[in-house]
């Protein structure tokens, strides 16, 4: 069979590879999900077992610290050994590049997910260089598109896997790649992790702002600029009252039922919210309070699409109420329909500054609130009895504006970041991409030829097929050993 080329749109082309290398498939150089472990193993001996949550994402790793009795997983699962290259199957697993080369095992064996290809490489061939070979986007994209299956249980067929065909380098430049390879990831991936621990620390400092403010910090030196020029709160909790046409007056934190109280400004009150706001579960008002027209959709997370509908004619805070997205805070526009995942103001005081109780709701952390033993939810009920602060209205205008420059600010390096981090996995297939070109070292004139090297793995396989179709046990270099637990 003669070895060849194929270009990205699979048109045959005979001078893209390199001198020495040629193209040829996983099943001439490997095994694709081999059916045993090649070795002979007790019942009861010790064997690595690992779930698809055990492989991370990208060139992470395993963990290989679950251990069960082989005869507990030798049926059902996948069998592997050490040197083994584990490939995810299923979506989005395989598409999030859950690759890894089986290492570190008990007793050398590995049982885990069905929903893994299994390829065991011949002795002959660098398992890492093809290891890289599967973290390139651009194969895992193609994967995708030969997926079988329905919604959300899509699988790379194993067809895929024995078809693909690849390059394949003479042995000391396939390890020279692999080595070169090795030496640009970490220096890359160096880069990254500070990228990652920066971003971080941003989140730590955007939540550190917010303590800072909704304490008084943020607007110190104002208050002392302004003091004896704006209205006091006595005043402002008064036409709040009487906007809201309470004849006694409600409860009032002083601040004693906060953590730190004596670090708030003592012209603050503390009340409770539900003094100062009403609240609604989406979706949940009559047909004849809604209009026709083409209005933005708040959900848990915010803007999900659009909708033909309102029931927020004003703007209005939106909070997660139930599942992932639980105690999430976003500020609408006016006119806008809010699903019933989400609780929104639907009436609050005209004397208190929106914006600054979208962020002071942010700062309350409300997703640590929720309630449910399952999936979490967060009440109207939890909502009204939270007690929050009531500064000046002018302050409050103050403490939004400070807020949202120093976010602003932090908005700024966080793009700044992403930008870097997509650079980064760029110059990372960029690299994969020329090590399978031949472009990431020098090619020597005096390395075997990769033609010669696949011609003995075929006269070594034909010659094991042949004997095993004779009735004979091929002898193996090196006599099998029962592996017993812990030996």
């Amino acid at each position: 069979m003669v070895s060849k080329t194929f270009s990205d749109e699979g048109i045959e082309k005979s001078d893209l590879l390199p001198r020495g290398w040629v193209q040829t498939g996983f099943e001439e150089i490997g095994i694709v999900n081999p059916r045993s472990i090649e070795k002979e193993i007790s019942d009861d001996s010790d064997v690595s077992f690992v779930p698809m949550r055990c492989v991370n994402e990208m060139g992470g790793g395993m963990d290989v610290s679950i251990v069960k009795k082989y005869l507990d997983v030798k049926k059902g699962y996948t069998p592997f050994i050490d040197g083994d290259l584990l490939i995810a199957k299923i979506t989005p697993c395989m598409e999030n590049g859950k690759v890894v080369i089986a290492e570190k095992l008990k007793n050398g064996v590995g049982f885990g997910s069905t929903e893994f290809h299994n390829i065991r490489f011949r002795k002959e061939i660098a398992k890492s260089l093809y290891y890289y070979y599967f973290l390139r986007a651009d194969i895992r994209k193609d994967a995708q598109r030969h997926m079988t299956g329905t919604a959300g249980q899509l699988r790379v067929p194993s067809s895929f896997i024995q078809n693909l065909q690849v390059p394949l380098p003479p042995i000391p430049e396939q390890h020279r790649i692999v080595t070169k390879i090795e030496e640009l990831l970490t220096q890359l991936d160096a880069g990254v992790f500070s990228l990652k621990k920066t971003q971080e620390q941003l989140k730590r400092y955007r939540q550190a702002v917010l303590k800072a403010a909704f304490k008084g910090r943020l607007t110190q030196e104002w208050r002392e600029e302004h003091e004896g020029e704006i209205e006091s709160v006595k005043i402002l909790f008064e036409k709040i009252r009487q906007e809201k046409n309470i004849k006694g007056y409600p409860k009032i934190g002083d601040g004693r039922n906060q953590p730190d109280s004596n670090e708030y400004p003592h012209e603050w009150i503390f009340i409770r919210l539900d003094f100062l706001f009403k609240w609604t579960n989406g979706d949940g008002l009559s047909k004849n309070q809604m209009i026709k027209g083409d209005f933005t959709v708040y959900g848990g997370n915010g803007i999900t699409g659009t909708h033909n509908k309102w029931i927020s004619e004003k703007e209005a805070i939106v909070i997660g109420r139930v599942g992932a997205h639980c105690g999430n805070v976003n500020l609408t526009k006016p006119k806008s329909w809010i699903t019933d995942n989400a609780i929104f103001s639907s009436w609050y005081s005209k004397h208190i500054y929106l914006k600054f109780y979208l962020y002071a709701l942010k700062n309350h952390k409300l997703n640590q609130l929720s309630g449910g033993s399952g999936q979490p939810y967060l009440s109207q009920s939890i909502l009204n009895r939270l007690y929050t602060c009531l500064p000046p209205y002018l302050e409050q205008i103050e403490i939004a504006n400070e807020i949202e420059r120093y976010f602003s600010q932090i908005d700024h390096l966080e793009e700044i970041i992403k930008t870097s981090l997509r650079q980064a996995e760029s110059l990372r297939q960029s690299i994969l991409k020329r090590a399978f070109e031949g472009k990431l070292v020098p090619q020597d004139p005096n390395d075997e030829p990769a033609s010669v090297l696949l011609e003995r793995i075929k006269a070594e396989k034909a010659r094991y097929t042949a004997e095993m179709k004779k009735g004979k046990t091929l002898q193996p270099k090196s006599p099998k050993r029962k592996i017993k637990n812990g030996n």
